[in-house]
């Protein structure tokens, strides 16, 4: 007669080979990176040139490179279909001043666990706000339109590197800092390759699984701060189509026809300043008035009014209990953003 403790540990046992025969593994199992996988170390017939030279032709210009990778470590990011929860890497970049982003596509530096080569199907990729130096809320998910992973030709960890890239329908993004978190969809564990020279925040991780799960800096993967190895692709616009100067030089206005995107200089007087915003754009240029509207969340009050074929413009902003005003009757004059003399 078998005793009842025998049977339940034979069911659990059975359980157990169930999910392993389906793909899925207890967290613990999963390496957080190549160095906790167990794995040989760095190659020395592996010379530390760049990689660019090697990577795929890029079909749009790259807007930010976080910088090769020096092949320390590899930290883990997987898809939740793998093996039931999610891993994701993070690392920060900043849009300069002056100029609007459409971001269209991201590269990295990766390996796969089992070394095999091409295997992904895409990818996630979302964009942060910046929290302070840490990854902030989602302000957008891309829409992967394509997929590719091309061998680099190095190894490390005995595991060949290649360089993924997912392209996709374009996300605007106005100056400021940004955090871009990322993960390839396979059929296994990969790791994106880091580096320990940092560039603006060390990066950081999203686990499910591990670390009481959530946000944290990358620190906690292994105790070393390092950053992540990767590229964004896209094309730099103009941030402002359109600008003003006040006849007397009061003030001026910057803004974008398209985005709504405004900044306003008081040049003289109290609350003299830069303020910016984004808010709505109504009419069109060609047949009536354009005009921009604060958005009712911004502490300005902001409204501009531009009549191109009279070429005139006037605006105003409202500052608590202080305003600022322009009129401008001669647009063709007007020099470019920030200058502060007519044409």
């Amino acid at each position: 007669m078998i005793r009842r403790g025998v049977v339940i540990l034979m069911v659990l046992l059975g359980s157990l080979v169930t999910l392993v025969a389906y793909g899925f593994q207890p967290s613990s199992d999963v390496p957080t990176s190549l160095r906790n996988a167990g794995l040989p170390s760095i190659a020395t017939d592996n010379p530390m040139e760049s990689v660019q030279e090697k990577a795929p032709d890029n079909v749009v210009p790259m807007l930010w490179d976080n910088g090769d990778t020096d092949g320390s470590d590899g930290y883990s990011h997987l898809a939740a279909s793998v093996f039931g929860f999610r891993r994701a890497l993070l690392d920060d970049f900043v849009v300069p001043g002056g100029v609007n982003w459409n971001i269209t596509g991201f590269s990295w530096l990766m390996i796969w666990s089992n070394g095999g080569v091409a295997e992904g199907t895409g990818a996630e990729i979302l964009f942060r706000a910046d929290a302070a130096g840490s990854p902030g809320a989602v302000i957008a998910t891309a829409t992967v339109t394509g997929w590719s992973e091309v061998a680099t030709g190095r190894t490390w960890f005995s595991r060949s590197e290649e360089r993924a890239q997912a392209t996709f329908d374009p996300i605007s993004l106005s100056p400021g800092t940004y955090w871009v978190e990322f993960l390839p969809i396979g059929p296994d564990n990969s790791f994106g390759m880091v580096k320990t020279a940092i560039v603006g925040s060390q990066g950081w991780i999203n686990y499910d699984d591990l670390f009481g799960g959530g946000l944290h800096p990358a620190s906690v993967v292994v105790g070393a701060t390092v950053d992540f190895s990767w590229q964004l692709l896209g094309t730099a616009v103009a941030a402002f189509d359109l600008t003003f100067l006040d006849d007397l030089r009061r003030s001026q206005v910057c803004v974008s026809s398209t985005t709504g995107a405004w900044q306003y200089t008081a040049l003289s007087g109290l609350g003299m300043g830069t303020y910016t915003g984004t808010g709505t754009a109504i009419g069109t240029m060609a047949m009536n008035p354009l005009q921009i509207i604060s958005s009712p969340s911004s502490p300005y009050r902001f409204t501009l009014t531009y009549w191109a074929p009279r070429k005139t413009a006037s605006a105003t902003l409202r500052i608590g209990g202080l305003n600022s005003t322009l009129s401008d009757r001669n647009t063709n004059d007007d020099p470019p953003c920030g200058g502060t003399q007519p044409n």
